[in-house]
């Protein structure tokens, strides 16, 4: 019912955190990790009367509104040597936003963390090509998967499940070749098959 009652605008708000900021005194560690994901939502607009606001629009939290929103882009923070975690901010966006319009939202966040003293020791995401553009932006190389803001050095990963998802969805809609061998989706379903898992899940 409380959380009703409060209207946690897209953007940073600074009683969440304020909120980051008191755990973490209560704590003997302040090395975290920061991870974002996105997800899809229905294109609509709505009115939230005890607000007296609309809602619908695609919103970074700088007080424009230009577009209707596609995606929620969540932002979250795990501690790394306790099992705490906070979302921090969110933003509703179009979902097209190209590496070059992300990169602020997450200078942004991180400067925001360091300013309650936190360490970051790593970013997370997802791996479709703007995130990897995002990284490369910021920095990051394959040789070097590290970025560095407001001169704090962050190392930078591409979640590894969405990589093995990828990599079965590859399978199941095309033929690997390794030489005259042939990699197949059937090899998969033997395998977890034998292993008594069953079948994997399609996507």
């Amino acid at each position: 019912m409380f959380l009703r009652k409060v209207l946690f605008k897209p953007g940073l708000n600074p009683p969440l955190f304020t909120a980051v900021q008191k755990k973490t005194k209560a704590l003997s560690g302040n090395d975290i990790v920061l991870m974002w994901d996105e997800i899809s939502l229905k294109k609509w607009f709505t009115y939230i009367r005890r607000f007296d606001r609309v809602v619908g629009f695609a919103d970074y939290g700088d007080g424009q509104r230009p577009n209707k929103a596609g995606h929620a882009l969540i932002f979250m923070i795990k501690f790394v040597y306790f099992d705490v975690k906070f979302p921090i901010c969110y933003f509703f966006t179009t979902g097209s936003e190209k590496a070059e319009e992300l990169a602020p939202l997450v200078v942004r966040d991180v400067t925001q963390l360091q300013n309650i003293d936190l360490m970051i020791r790593g970013m997370v995401c997802d791996a479709p090509a703007k995130q990897r553009a995002l990284f490369r932006l910021l920095g990051a190389t394959p040789e070097e998967p590290f970025v560095f803001i407001n001169g704090i050095k962050i190392y930078v990963f591409l979640d590894p499940s969405h990589g093995i998802k990828a990599i079965r969805n590859c399978l199941m809609t095309h033929i690997f070749q390794d030489g005259q061998r042939q990699i197949l989706y059937e090899h998969v379903k033997t395998f977890f098959t034998c292993q008594g898992q069953g079948v994997p899940s399609t996507p």
